[in-house]
C-alpha cells in the first residue's frame, strides 16, 4: 500500500507497533504536523473521488469490451 501513502503520511511497518505509536503521538501532541498531515490528506482524498473511480471503471470496460 506504500503507493497510496507516500508523502502523505508517516511511514511505519505494519508490524512495528512502537513506530506506529510514536508516529500517532506525534501527531497528537503536533499540531503544525498534524495540520500538514490533515492538509495533505484532504488534497490526496480527491484521487479517490467517485468521479474519478467512475471514469477509471469505464475505461477499463471498454479497453477489454473492444
Amino acid at each position: 500500500m506504500k503507493e497510496y501513502f507516500t508523502g502523505y503520511g508517516l511511514p511505519a511497518d505494519e508490524n512495528d507497533v512502537q513506530t506506529i505509536a510514536a508516529h500517532m503521538y506525534s501527531c497528537l501532541t503536533d499540531s503544525t504536523l498534524r495540520n500538514e498531515y490533515a492538509r495533505k490528506a484532504l488534497e490526496r482524498s480527491f484521487d479517490f473521488a467517485w468521479r474519478n473511480s467512475a471514469i477509471a471503471t469505464l475505461e477499463a470496460y471498454r479497453k477489454f469490451t473492444a
